[in-house]
């Protein structure tokens, strides 16, 4: 009887090894389809968390704003800023997305973020300008110099909360003027900025010129309590600046608040004391401010105005035929309308008439031999922003009126002496110098062509008219014993009317 034989340990062992091989190359195709698989979803499945904070041009979170991130032209995601200002957005895979974030009465932003795969989180910090006039400030960080960047001029910027600190306590905007470095008053009272006269530099209020349009002169400006900022800029390398050689002053006028609010400031006036004895007054600057909504979120009202009285009074001279009496009133008035989230209209209007009574008083000229004179300015502006093409555009027109008189005390020659003279002052003259100023400028939003373009392009025409009269009746010159030396007689002067048309356009690339 045959007995079986039993497969041999080495026949197994044979047949267990073949197919462990197969199973081996099977888990290798296996793995190589799916790594791609795995890896492919891992980029994509792992979101990519973007942290954004909005703040406005003070530095304050503005919340409620919309930020939007869009691929292609395609919405991926937003989100609304909360009450610190901050907001998440989250993406699925990296690239280059456009970053859009806007608020109403404020500038849409739109910016390229770069969103890199090994990275988590991303943080993006939006600084947003709000949309009005008075809500202007420039932040200025410092950096290693660039020639490329670097320009000709120099700009400062002053505070009016800082000028109203100091001890001179200005009442006006060219009051704060001389706490600037480079800029000095003159004797005559004048501002000299860069070593020039008021003529060959502008001063700029709201974007509108209110020199004198005959003699340069910047007057009487408006009240320091109704500015935001003041900028002084020398030898300016700007397109819209390239009518003025010497300096710039631009200052922008703030608006009404959401509530409404009064100030008065140097209330008191100062009294004249003569021997123990109250005589009067000797100066007085008293200050009001009222601002406020006529309409909420719609209709804004500003108003500044003060008094300014000042006697001088001239030692050489007997009391009470000694001093010279200057008065005037300054009035600033501001309307803000808010037309539409990407809209607002700004109107304004300053009056400043002055009285100079005695004027150049001293020992040689008392008061019958000094003139009086008077002063009149005003300027009204209508300013127009408009939100266009993600950039702003603005229009301006403004008036802008100076009247001047000089008008003696009475009608007698005026006789010139060695030891005084006597009469009345000679001449008698009247001018009104008037300018209309129409401004176009837009700047769009900053353009991406190998590197970063902020444009600017404008159009000014500028027309400007100048009439007036001079009348000189004779002067006699007398030796110190009272004998006539010689009589001068002037001529009949004609009245005289100019007029100068100035247009010009700028394109300005920075």
């Amino acid at each position: 009887m045959a007995i079986p034989r039993l497969p041999s340990a080495r026949t197994g062992n044979v047949i267990g090894s073949a197919a462990v091989r197969m199973m081996a190359v099977s888990i290798a195709v296996l793995a190589a389809c799916c790594v791609p698989v795995w890896a492919s979803g891992q980029d994509v499945g792992q979101p990519i968390g973007i942290h954004i904070t909005v703040t406005d041009e003070k530095g304050q979170p503005v919340e409620q704003a919309l930020a939007e991130l869009h691929l292609q032209g395609q919405l991926v995601a937003s989100a609304l800023m909360d009450g610190a200002g901050k907001g998440s957005l989250t993406v699925q895979s990296a690239g280059s997305y456009l970053l859009t974030v806007s608020k109403n009465a404020y500038i849409k932003i739109e910016a390229i973020v770069e969103v890199r795969a090994n990275s988590d989180i991303q943080e993006v910090d939006i600084a947003l300008t709000r949309l009005g006039p008075s809500q202007q400030t420039i932040t200025v960080h410092g950096t290693v110099s660039n020639p490329v960047a670097e320009s000709a001029s120099s700009q400062t910027t002053l505070a009016p909360t800082q000028a109203k600190d100091t001890p001179s306590k200005p009442a006006t905007l060219t009051d704060a003027l001389p706490l600037v470095p480079g800029v000095v008053r003159a004797k005559d009272g004048s501002v000299r900025i860069a070593g020039l006269g008021e003529n060959h530099s502008a001063l700029l209020v709201n974007s509108v010129n209110v020199t004198d349009p005959a003699t340069g002169g910047f007057g009487l400006s408006v009240p320091i309590d109704s500015v935001e900022t003041i900028s002084v800029s020398e030898m300016p390398y700007l397109a819209q600046y390239g009518r003025f050689t010497a300096g710039v002053v631009t200052a922008e006028t703030r608006r009404g608040g959401d509530k409404w609010d009064f100030s008065l400031n140097d209330p008191l006036p100062e009294f004249r004391i003569r021997s123990g004895h109250l005589v009067g007054l000797k100066t007085a600057s008293p200050r009001a401010n009222f601002s406020g909504p006529l309409m909420a979120n719609r209709l804004y009202f500003l108003e500044g105005a003060e008094y300014l009285l000042y006697k001088q009074q001239v030692r050489t001279l007997p009391f009470p035929v000694n001093e010279t009496q200057s008065t005037a009133i300054n009035s600033f008035t501001q309307v803000d309308l808010v037309v539409s989230p990407t809209q607002i209209l700004t109107a304004s209007f300053h009056l400043a008439p002055h009285f100079l009574r005695y004027a150049g008083l001293d020992y040689f000229n008392p008061q019958p031999v000094t003139p009086n004179a008077n002063f009149h300015e005003s300027t009204g502006s209508i300013v127009d922003r408009l939100t266009l093409a993600g950039g702003v555009l603005q229009s301006t027109f403004a008036i802008t009126r100076v009247g001047t008189g000089i008008h003696p005390q009475g009608t007698a020659e005026m006789v010139l002496n060695p030891l005084g003279n006597q009469g009345n002052y000679f001449n008698r003259q009247s001018r009104e110098a008037t300018r209309f100023e129409w401004i176009e400028n837009w700047t769009p939003r900053t353009l991406h062509l190998g590197g970063k373009h902020t444009l600017q392009i404008g159009s000014v025409v500028d027309h400007s008219e100048n009439e007036g009269r001079f009348q000189a009746r004779p002067v006699q010159i007398q030796d110190s014993r009272g004998h006539l030396l010689r009589r001068i007689d002037f001529t009949s002067s004609r009245p005289f009317a100019l007029a100068d048309l100035e247009p010009g356009v700028f394109v300005q690339d920075h």
